[in-house]
């Protein structure tokens, strides 16, 4: 596997992400241009890149009560390559998720690869939300 490298998200890896990502991920990862372009204080968003393409997104929203909500996914063709793995623990090594006393996230209930990342990374089963994915949270 070639070397993967996670950095701020750019409207040249946010173009190559929109190619390979289903509508829903667009909606719920990308949101808007101007949030998920704009590093600030309540939302943060890299890439997962090898060979100067994108192939892994991941997120960091924050809610009013200061409460993070981590979001990724990997390009399907990539899936199974330590791809989310090397994003999401990149990702939690920022100071702006060091700086988060909680953090959420979802998945699917047949993303078992997801699932296993976030249990690795020290996050917790503690539901189902309301779209019918497992809940997982870390503090």
């Amino acid at each position: 596997m070639d070397s993967i490298s996670v950095v701020p998200l750019s409207s040249e890896y946010r173009g190559q992400v929109e190619g390979w990502a289903t509508a829903r991920a667009v909606r719920t990862l990308l949101k808007s241009p101007e949030i998920s372009l704009a590093s600030d204080s309540n939302n943060q968003s890299w890439v997962a890149v090898v060979n100067g393409q994108a192939v892994g997104l991941g997120t960091i929203s924050i809610d009013h009560k200061h409460v993070g909500y981590l979001e990724f996914i990997v390009k399907p063709s990539e899936r199974r390559k330590g791809i989310g793995a090397a994003l999401v623990n990149a990702i939690l090594d920022s100071d702006f998720a060091k700086s988060l006393s909680h953090l959420n996230a979802s998945v699917d209930h047949d993303n078992t690869a997801g699932q296993k990342i976030l249990t690795l990374h020290g996050f917790s089963r503690v539901g189902v939300n309301e779209n019918g994915q497992l809940e997982f949270t870390r503090h």
